[in-house]
C-alpha cells in the first residue's frame, strides 16, 4: 500500500510540536503516513523524532519519520503539507506544492498556545514520556480529536 507522504514545516518547537507528533502517531488510515518534518537538525528535532518513533512502537503503528534541514527534500514527492502559520506567509512554494492539500496550525485553538511556564512543564512531560516514567495514554488522548486529525482522515478518504 503506497504511503501518504507528510511535509511538516514550522513546528519544531516544544509548545506546538509534541502535540502535533501526538496527532499524527495517533492516524490509524488507510495508508501508512511517512513524515518529513522540516528542522534544524539539533536537540529539538531529536526530540520529537524519538517520541514520535515511541507514540508508533506503543500503538503499534507502521510510519515513519525523518528530520530533514532542506526544504526542497521536505517537500519533495509530498503528498500533503502541513505548515505553522508563523512561516507559512513567508515561503516561497513552487506551484506543485501550492497545489498539496494544506493544513496550517494552529488551527481553531489547537495546538492550545502555551505561556513560557506551561511549555517548560510540557517539555518536562515529554521527556518523562521518553524515559518511560510514564505511559503516553493521557498525551495521546489529549491529541486524539481535533482539526489535524479531521484532516488526516479527510485526506485517507481523498
Amino acid at each position: 500500500m503506497p504511503l501518504q507522504r507528510v511535509a511538516v514545516i514550522g513546528l519544531d518547537n516544544m509548545e506546538m510540536g509534541p502535540p502535533v507528533v501526538a496527532t499524527l502517531a495517533s492516524h490509524f488510515g488507510e495508508r501508512p503516513l511517512h513524515i518529513r518534518w522540516h528542522a534544524k537538525l539539533g536537540e529539538v528535532s531529536q526530540i520529537l523524532e524519538s517520541l514520535a518513533m515511541l507514540f508508533w512502537r506503543y500503538q503499534g503503528i507502521g510510519a515513519s519519520f525523518e528530520v530533514v534541514e532542506e526544504l526542497s527534500e521536505c517537500l519533495a514527492c509530498a503528498d500533503a503539507l502541513v505548515l505553522s502559520q508563523s512561516v507559512e506567509p513567508s515561503l516561497t512554494l513552487s506551484i506543485e506544492v501550492q497545489m498539496l492539500p494544506r493544513l496550517t496550525v494552529p488551527l481553531d485553538g489547537w495546538p492550545e498556545r502555551l505561556d513560557e511556564g506551561r511549555v517548560q512543564s510540557q517539555s518536562f512531560e515529554v521527556l518523562r514520556l521518553l524515559n518511560r516514567e510514564e505511559y503516553p495514554d493521557d498525551f495521546l488522548r489529549k491529541h486524539r480529536e481535533n482539526r489535524l486529525a479531521d484532516w488526516l482522515e479527510e485526506l485517507d478518504r481523498a
